[in-house]
């Protein structure tokens, strides 16, 4: 059986290591820019060897649990625009520091000519290039996903907060035409306050997991409709590194968005992305996406010779009438991928469960097993 699996603590300190044996081993850490200090967010953090390993959160902070690893094995962390590095277990533990950070140096963005196997191409035939080749990068069978989410919404006239977590199931048919995805609601863990309870709001964890993947959508909407790719505004923003790959970096807006070219029921006032593409094998990395007061973000990764995605985020920006007037809030999400599963995959019921988290009852023991580290 092909496995996938990472453990994910969200957390405010610096690396610690804590040891009662070794096989209980986690380490906490915070990812940084070796130059300004900033955090680096959504860096992924894996064993090198294996299928295991995780994201950091928006504060560029995660934590990795050690448990099958020994001194000998190593751990790399990795992101788009910056080198990636390399640790033994060993040599972490032989700091005898209780908290510090890693420092990543970021690669500069330089502007290139586009070219695939040494011919000249638009930034518009790259993403051609890319959608024919999603059969080779990406895998063609289905796959089962278990992920992560957390959403928080904020109203923005008092900033006070509202938390779910969720864990879903995740069944798709591959990444080819008229691939399917299905999802399924686990379990559900609230922080605060429902925000929006009183207008029946659905939180919908799995909603940027369908928005932002558009490479497994079945309708092929938005930049990768390639019948409506000239009406898009396509330009190299520059070269950069990703997991000792070359990545372009390209820059696209819509001048006039409709139904059509943005693949929107409602047009929004404006639609523009960025996309990362490997240089080597045309494969998209990295796709970040506005559409008017929307935003959606997919990372991808290499396991088993294929891309599969490992972070998806989102926010929305909804008006409600509440109080005798309108207020804003403001819902981000993460959705972190915490295990594939390519061998023994199991598709999902049809009438299963997958946007309304009140429906789901709170399981304690399962929450302080998922996350023995509690979130801060």
């Amino acid at each position: 059986m092909v496995s996938y699996r990472i453990s994910i603590v969200v957390v405010n300190a610096l690396i610690c290591v804590s040891i009662s044996s070794f096989a209980q081993i986690w380490m906490k850490g915070q990812i940084q820019d070796e130059f300004d200090k900033r955090p680096v967010p959504f860096a992924h953090v894996a064993w090198l060897g294996t299928h295991e390993g995780t994201a950091a959160d928006h504060l560029g902070e995660f934590t990795i649990r050690i448990s099958k690893q020994t001194p000998e094995s190593k751990i790399r962390i990795s992101c788009v625009g910056y080198r990636s590095q390399t640790h033994s277990v060993d040599s972490l533990l032989k700091m005898d520091q209780k908290s510090f950070s890693f420092l990543l140096k970021p690669e500069p963005t330089l502007l290139s000519e586009l070219a695939v196997s040494a011919k000249p191409i638009t930034p518009a035939d790259l993403i051609r290039e890319v959608v024919e080749q999603v059969h080779v990068n990406y895998y063609q069978n289905e796959f089962n996903l278990q992920l992560y989410s957390v959403i928080r919404t904020t109203d923005s006239l008092t900033h006070s907060t509202y938390e779910v977590e969720s864990v879903l199931a995740g069944y798709f048919e591959g990444y080819r035409a008229k691939g399917k995805k299905k999802f399924k609601l686990l379990h559900v863990r609230e922080g605060g306050e429902d925000l929006l309870k009183s207008v029946r709001y659905t939180y919908w964890p799995s909603f940027e997991v369908s928005s932002a993947d558009l490479l497994m959508d079945e309708h092929r909407r938005g930049i990768f409709n390639l019948k409506l790719l000239n009406e898009f505004d396509v330009r190299l923003a520059g070269v950069t590194t990703y997991e000792e790959d070359t990545v372009y970096r390209l820059e696209y807006t819509v001048p006039k968005p409709t139904k059509a070219n943005t693949g929107y029921g409602i047009v929004p006032s404006t639609y523009k992305g960025v996309l990362y593409i490997t240089t080597s094998s045309l494969a998209l990395v990295r796709h970040e996406l506005h559409a008017g007061p929307f935003y959606s973000e997919v990372i991808y990764r290499k396991a088993n010779g294929f891309y599969f995605p490992y972070l998806f985020r989102g926010s929305r920006l909804n008006e409600f009438k509440m109080d005798g007037g309108s207020r804003w809030y403001i819902t981000r999400n993460t959705v972190w991928v915490t295990e594939l599963t390519l061998d023994d995959v199991r598709p999902l019921p049809e009438d299963s469960n997958d946007f309304d988290t009140r429906k789901v009852p709170f399981d304690k023991a399962f929450w302080e097993s998922y996350l023995p580290v509690e979130r801060k």
